[in-house]
């Protein structure tokens, strides 16, 4: 559009404005002017029609109702003549097109109409279910004009027990006298308060009341003057007693977790996503060996647990050693990651002191240490001493000499190849070393005659097994060696001595001494018998098998016997 018509179009629109606020006839004067300038310009009536619809329909569409859209319609129908009439002389249509025109205006009216109808009906019917009380009063005796549905139901009231009454009263009915005395004393300013109603209608309730002045439908906007006391006010009631409630119960929740959360005996630490301490407990702040939160930044998650800073998704768990004070605190840290909603993230660092607890673990092992150097220390004395015995005794009968030993040796060997446990090895080498220790009471030209012995002296040797438990029974040892010893001549079908006993009676431990002192017998020279074969040994191993002895210890003593050689077989076991 050419400049001048451009700019003519924005002195309308303000010349049109300023007539529709003002009226009075320098605004039709200055409608007259712009007519001129219009045909100056060299435009038709037809065009300054155009200029003017589109700057009266601005105005019209502000209208906020139908009797305001009349009259904007009808003082712009006059600054439009007043802007028509130099056209008069000029265009033969000049009546046509005023014609034309009100009949476009009148069917815009008849729209808007329509449309401010329907915003009302659109507006009544939010009002009425809208779940907030909803007051109109007078502004200037603050009487009450309506009210809608969800105030009569929320307190329980009736149009006649409210419509042209006082606020206060309303109010005071309610049990809402500080909020009465608080709006009343408010002056009908914009005003807006919270407080708590308590009546026999509606128990007890927490409101939020807004006060604000509001302009009715039918109200011209010329007819307001500032600080007038007319027009109306809108009282806005919203029940907030569960919003309250929910609010006190989060501030109660907050205050226990803050007490929890200073007053624990577990460190704890919450960081941001970068391990940065945001929030540290006197425990943990004692616990690390600081004065103050802030000196926790030299302490962050890096620091206290390098895991779970390399590692954001799972949580992390580690024993650390800080120096503390001048000593060394053992801590015990484990580090949960925290998902927070539309948040960065966060870690929840858990700490608890374990020194004492370490020191006396380290304690203890030292104590264990200690303890298990002097059992060994005693199980080598126990060692030496059983011995010593046993080359004591062996020594009256030099054709008997290191048989205990030997003995001793074979029934270890065969004690691990069954896989029995390292108590019982130690049990049957100490009983083997011992096992003929009865025979002190034996008389020494019994023992080593080569002839054959009459039944009074077989009955005498055999009682060295039940004399060997009478010696050993008041010595103290770890295992029952007295027991083992008294047993080593049972067998498995009962024909043994000194009691009888079959089967599981015979302790396991007297059960492979009991193989082991037979083998070693058969295999050695004795002044009535020449030593027997290894093959000999084995038929009587596998002819009492299952009968005088225990398959398991025979099996295990059998295959000792197949891997080593005769020449070999005592020095070479352990």
């Amino acid at each position: 559009m050419h400049p001048d018509r451009e700019q003519l179009r924005a002195d309308y629109r303000a010349a049109l404005g300023r007539f529709l606020q003002a009226g009075g006839e320098e605004g039709l004067l200055e409608g007259y002017e712009l007519g001129r300038k219009a045909i100056a310009a060299g435009l038709s009536a037809l065009e300054m029609a155009a200029i003017h619809h589109e700057a009266l329909y601005e105005f019209l569409i502000l209208a906020p109702s139908p009797q305001e859209v009349l009259s904007t319609l009808h003082r712009g129908n006059s600054f439009f003549a007043e802007a028509l009439s130099p056209f008069k002389m000029l265009e033969s249509g000049y009546q046509d097109l005023v014609h034309r025109l009100d009949e476009l205006v009148e069917r815009f009216v008849e729209a808007r109409t329509r449309q401010l109808l329907l915003t009302k009906r659109l507006t009544d019917n939010i009002v009425a279910t809208v779940p907030s009380g909803l007051l109109v009063l007078d502004r200037r005796t603050m009487r009450l004009i309506a009210a809608n549905r969800s105030f009569y139901e929320t307190f329980r009231l009736g149009p006649d027990e409210v419509l042209g009454r006082p606020l206060a009263d309303v109010l005071e009915m309610v049990g809402l006298e500080q909020a009465a005395r608080a709006l009343v004393l408010s002056g009908a300013h914009p005003h807006r308060l919270e407080c708590r109603s308590s009546s026999p209608r509606t128990g007890e309730l927490v409101l939020s009341l807004t006060l604000t002045p509001v302009r009715l439908e039918g109200q011209e906007q010329e007819d307001r003057q500032e600080g007038d006391e007319d027009g109306e006010l809108l009282l806005v009631i919203d029940d907030v007693t569960e919003r309250k409630r929910a609010e006190e119960a989060l501030l109660g929740s907050e205050e226990r977790f803050r007490s929890v959360f200073a007053q624990s005996p577990i460190g704890i630490m919450v960081c941001d996503a970068e391990g940065r301490p945001i929030e540290v407990n006197p425990a943990c702040l004692n616990m690390l060996g600081l004065q103050e939160a802030g000196a926790a930044e030299a302490l962050g998650l890096p620091h206290l647990c390098p895991e779970a800073a390399a590692s954001r998704d799972r949580i992390a768990r580690r024993e650390a050693r800080l120096p503390r004070g001048g000593e060394t605190a053992y801590l015990d840290i484990q580090v949960t990651p925290l998902t927070i909603q539309g948040g960065p993230g966060a870690y929840l660092v858990q700490i608890q002191d374990v020194t004492a607890r370490r020191l006396s673990e380290q304690a203890l092992l030292e104590r264990e240490a200690e303890l298990r150097e002097t059992v060994e220390k005693l199980r080598r004395a126990v060692h030496r001493t059983v011995t010593a015995m046993s080359r004591a005794l062996e020594a009256r009968d030099p054709y008997t000499a290191g048989h205990q030993e030997r003995v001793a040796r074979l029934a270890v060997a065969i004690a691990r190849e069954m896989g029995v446990p390292e108590d019982v090895v130690d049990a049957v080498r100490t009983a083997a070393l011992v096992h003929d220790i009865g025979k002190l009471y034996i008389p020494g030209e019994i023992m080593s005659r080569p002839g054959k012995l009459s039944q009074p002296e077989l009955d005498l040797i055999r009682t060295h097994a039940r004399a060997g438990y009478e010696i050993l029974q008041p010595i103290d040892f770890p295992w029952p060696v007295a027991e083992i010893v008294l047993q080593h001549h049972e067998r498995l079908d009962g024909s043994g001595y000194p009691q009888g006993l079959a089967g599981d009676s015979v302790m396991l431990e007297a059960r492979i001494l009991a193989v082991a002192d037979v083998v070693e017998a058969m295999l050695s020279h004795r002044p009535y018998r020449p030593a027997r074969t290894i093959e000999e040994a084995r038929r009587e191993l596998e002819a009492g098998r299952g009968v005088l002895y225990d398959p398991e210890v025979t099996d295990a003593c059998l295959r000792l016997l197949d891997r080593i050689p005769l020449a070999t077989l005592f020095t070479d076991l352990p």
